[in-house]
This record gives C-alpha cells, structure tokens and sequence, in this order.
C-alpha cells in the first residue's frame, strides 16, 4: 500500500501545481494510479538493489577496519600511556618533536562537581545564588499536547483550530502469492 499526498507521493512537502495536463476523468486519474504503481515498484527494486550493496559494502568495511581501529585505539592508549609516565620530562618543554609526529601536554580545564554533589545539587545551587543562565532548559511548543486543549483554552494561549483538506491517495498492489488486491 503505498499512500501519497498529491506530491508525488512524497511526505511532509508542499504541493505543487503541475504545469500543462490536467487529469479530465476518473479513468485518467485511475491510470495515472497504475503509473504510480510501477514507478514505485521500480523504486523500491532499485533501493533494495542498492541497500544490499551497501550492506556488502558496510560488512567489508566492518571486517577490513575494525582490527585497524582495535590496533589505532591501543597503539594511542599505549603513547599516552608513556607520557603520563614521563610527565615529569614536560615541565619546561610541553610539547616534544619526533621523526613521526609530536607529542606533549596541552593545560586544560574541566568542570567537575565537588565531592558528594550530584547534578541536582548543583543545578539547585546555581538557581539559589542567581546563576540560572548555568542551567539548560529548551522550552518548545507540543502541539500534541495543545490538540488536546478546548476551543476556548487554545484562544488564551494564542492558538486556534484550522481546519484542513489535504489530498491523498493509496496505489493498489496485487499480491503474486494470492493474486489478491491489496489498497
């Protein structure tokens, strides 16, 4: 069952008008269904062909690179490693020159709580002692939620109800196995 909305089936995008023809019967528009049918037959052949070539390709990938990121991650480990262990080497020279590469240590800062606080504690702190612009919150409107309101409630808040006729249509598809048709 594939369903469209008067874009050439596709979702979510505006309609266009369609310059030249125009359907005159309801045989031209059922004709135009069975088009419909085997252009998306031929889509979903080719995107099938297609994502089965992309998954051959992710699986060799997957087989080629994953021992490769296994080496690339432990080799890393194992640089670091050494210079923590030799931190002490950096203290008037942070960065060291290699015939590979370099190698050093940049001064950074993190923001950790401190002990016995948790995220709560914090975000109750930064409120309390006037730092709220150190708190995320992302406010957007539900518009499920103000479905739900009445006529009169969705007017208070700014908002009301627009009714709206959007085309749709649904291809017919005949099952091989049955021979039934599905819409």
């Amino acid at each position: 069952m594939a369903k469209g909305n008067g874009s050439a089936g596709g979702k979510g995008k505006a309609r266009t008008r369609c310059e030249g023809t125009v359907l005159e019967s309801w045989a031209e528009v059922d004709e135009h269904l069975e088009q419909l049918a085997h252009v998306q037959r031929q889509v979903r052949e080719f995107e099938g062909q297609v994502n089965e070539q992309i998954d051959a390709l992710r699986g060799q990938l997957a087989e080629y690179t994953t021992p490769l990121l296994e080496t690339e991650k432990r080799l890393g480990l194992e640089v670091e490693q050494f210079l923590v262990a030799h931190q002490g080497e950096f203290e008037k020279v942070r960065t060291r020159e290699l015939a590979h590469g370099k190698v050093g240590f940049r001064r950074s800062e993190v923001i950790d709580f401190k002990p016995k606080l948790r995220a709560e504690n914090v975000i109750g702190l930064c409120k309390e002692h006037g730092h709220a612009e150190c708190v995320k919150v992302k406010e957007t409107v539900d518009k499920e939620a103000l479905a739900k309101l009445t006529t009169d409630d969705l007017s208070k808040v700014g908002c009301r109800r627009v009714p709206k006729d959007t085309p749709w249509f649904e291809v017919a598809e005949v099952r091989a196995a049955t021979g039934a048709v599905e819409i």
